[in-house]
């Protein structure tokens, strides 16, 4: 790869919606080679997503961004500086270019522009979008703004069943080759981590490509099995330091820090978590889809692992004034399953009762014995409820009713009929006069 000279760097300014005020002329000269114009809305996504992200943050920043047409593959060290009445002002610093690919089959990594089939959009710390740019690209929904990333797409491991995102997130670095499912079209991923002028990871400047149609034909493996050496340690162990780091951080144990980094940190602290979160949703997705997926069952008591679960869900029910009524010290209920397991579904069962239940209002974990003598546990919320579709659509993977920003993964529910399953019983979605209600059933003790 050759560098251009640069006996001083390449400027330029952007208006605050985006639009390219002036440029030095190597870089109009690619702003029109994109299918920009001068005056118009910067062609590179990469760029335009950067000098949103300083007139929004009204700091300086300094990103490598990249870029390909049809000839040449670019690189860029740019700086921006924010300027006057919202504008940004942007100086390349390195410029370097090489000879792309030229084979016929060659894909290209980059697009200069949307109209070129790639979108530009930008994450947050926690990987929610802050901005897209879908430019010409029609044939994909327009996502929501401020909501997270797995709401708009759905990410696709590689043929070796990696999930570079995932893997490149855990260490804030750079990512490439993600594959991803929008609506019925195939899409690539890639970006570049951003930080704020503090040195504090601010998210991701990202590009989206349509892939060709025959690319989209191409045999895919599916989502399971997700390789339990990322789950594991490269992936688990680096975000537990991320969230202890970032919460002694936010704690201030080792001393007082400004107000704003310990607002930093927690807000780290909380994304990691998400992350994790994730993760291990991946990783029950791929045990419960093995054919050989066994659990070792016991007999269990259905009340005292309810109170347990309500439990651990009653600090996040008060901050939003939720009373959870769980099973009275005297109840027992016995049955079999894997103490474990069973805790992990009632804790997802009330933890989105919880989580999607007005503030001020209740959820009920009852323990009960069906007409035909089947051990049985309720929870129930006084929400909105659930359409009879909704109660089918529900356990479905990736399913979230349209439901956005909650954090969620979309797989809890199809993970814990999955297992519920596999220990002998079921998990249904029952009408109810008011809010949602799920009954687990177990086999008898």
């Amino acid at each position: 790869m050759r560098s251009l000279a640069l006996h001083e760097p390449i400027c330029g300014t952007c208006g605050p919606d985006g639009e390219l005020l002036s440029a030095d002329l190597p870089l109009r000269r690619l702003q029109l080679r994109a299918g920009g114009d001068d005056g118009g809305t910067i062609a590179l996504p990469g760029l335009l997503a950067l000098c949103r992200e300083a007139t929004r943050l009204g700091m300086k920043l300094a990103r490598r961004i990249e870029a390909s047409d049809a000839d040449n593959d670019y690189r860029f060290l740019v700086e921006t500086a924010p300027g006057d009445g919202g504008s940004v002002d942007f100086c390349i610093l390195s410029w370097s270019e090489a000879a792309r690919d030229q084979r016929p089959d060659a894909a290209p990594r980059f697009a200069l522009s949307p109209a070129n089939h790639e979108v530009g959009f930008q994450l947050d710390s926690g990987l929610n979008l802050i901005s897209c740019d879908l430019g010409a690209v029609e044939e994909l929904p327009s996502p929501e703004i401020g909501s997270a990333l797995t709401d708009w797409l759905t990410l696709l491991p590689d043929q070796a069943s990696r999930m570079p995102m995932l893997a490149a997130v855990a260490e804030r670095q750079a990512f490439r080759g993600q594959r991803a499912k929008i609506a019925d079209r195939t899409v690539q991923l890639s970006g570049h981590p951003m930080l704020a002028a503090n040195g504090e990871f601010a998210g991701y400047v990202c590009t989206l490509e349509l892939l060709a149609a025959e690319a989209q034909d191409e045999e895919r493996p599916s989502l399971a099995p997700f390789p339990a050496q990322l789950v594991g340690p490269k992936l688990q162990r680096p975000l537990d330091r991320i969230v202890a780091n970032a919460e002694t951080i936010h704690a201030q144990i080792e001393g007082p820090i400004r107000a704003n980094y310990a607002g930093y940190a927690r807000d780290i602290a909380s994304a990691a978590s998400h992350l994790k979160g994730l993760v291990g949703d991946f990783g029950d997705l791929e045990a419960v889809e093995n054919a050989q997926f066994t659990l070792e069952c016991e007999r269990i008591d259905c009340s005292e692992l309810a109170r347990r679960a309500a439990g651990l869900l009653s600090v996040r029910a008060a901050d939003h004034n939720i009373t959870i009524h769980a099973p009275a010290e005297s109840d027992s209920l016995q049955a079999t399953g894997e103490y474990r397991r069973v805790l992990q579904i009632l804790v997802n069962l009330i933890g989105n009762a919880v989580r999607y239940a007005p503030d001020g209002t209740r959820v009920t974990v009852e323990t009960e014995t069906s007409e035909s003598g089947i051990p049985c546990i309720a929870v129930a919320d006084q929400g909105s409820g659930l359409t009879d579709e909704q109660r089918t659509k529900v356990f479905e993977k990736f399913e979230r009713l349209g439901r956005s920003g909650d954090g969620g993964s979309g797989l809890g529910l199809y993970i814990s009929r999955r297992l519920a399953r596999a220990m002998g019983g079921d998990l249904k979605a029952i009408e109810a006069e008011e809010g949602a209600r799920f009954v687990l059933n177990l086999p008898p003790a």
